[in-house]
């Protein structure tokens, strides 16, 4: 028995000294092509815009703006899932399950720094955003290319996402990396 627990021990010392400073953002996400809609793609195009504002108050260390853009993006997903669409019932659980998903992110946005701080903050946002993910992935979105970007935090071995219109981008989380940086993945392309 002595033995035994020698050598998980030493398996344990052996891979906990490891260093992996490369970030492998494994997706948990499908991008589900056949419950595309024009309409839903339509409607979800503010969020998607405001969500780039948030990114870019983020980026600016902007807190006055970030919270005005997250007040605006709680009502914005409120509004729109309320709204009586012509969809199927699985576009229809689709949509209103993940607009309401990103809205508790973004009051969660709103609590954390106002009770937090901004590293609670970033963490909040970097959930709003996986939230926007997987409601753009299930709802097969392709009015816009979206792009996916992952970098490292040290509080948080998946690092930060956020997603971008555009294929390079500078890292909001850390606005100090004045470096451009190039998507990991295309939303469109998550197979």
């Amino acid at each position: 028995m002595c033995k035994y627990f020698g050598f998980v021990a030493c398996i344990l010392i052996l891979s906990c000294g490891e260093s992996n400073n490369q970030v492998n953002f494994t997706t948990d996400y499908k991008f589900m092509a056949q419950n595309q809609n024009n309409t839903l793609d339509h409607q979800v195009g503010p969020v998607l815009l405001a969500y780039q504002e948030l990114m870019k108050g983020l980026y600016q260390k902007d807190t006055n703006y970030m919270n005005q853009t997250v007040n605006e993006m709680v009502h914005l997903t409120d509004s729109l899932a309320s709204l009586t669409l012509k969809l199927d019932s699985n576009q229809q659980k689709i949509w209103t399950d993940g607009l309401g998903n990103l809205n508790a992110e973004l009051q969660g946005v709103q609590l954390a720094d106002k009770v937090n701080g901004m590293e609670e903050a970033k963490m909040s946002i970097h959930m709003a955003g996986l939230q926007l993910l997987s409601l753009l992935a299930q709802m097969g979105y392709k009015e816009h290319l979206v792009y996916i970007f992952n970098v490292e935090n040290s509080k948080d071995e998946d690092g930060y996402v956020w997603l971008s219109l555009q294929k390079s981008s500078r890292d909001p989380f850390h606005s100090e990396n004045r470096k451009e940086i190039m998507a990991q993945e295309v939303l469109q392309e998550i197979k």
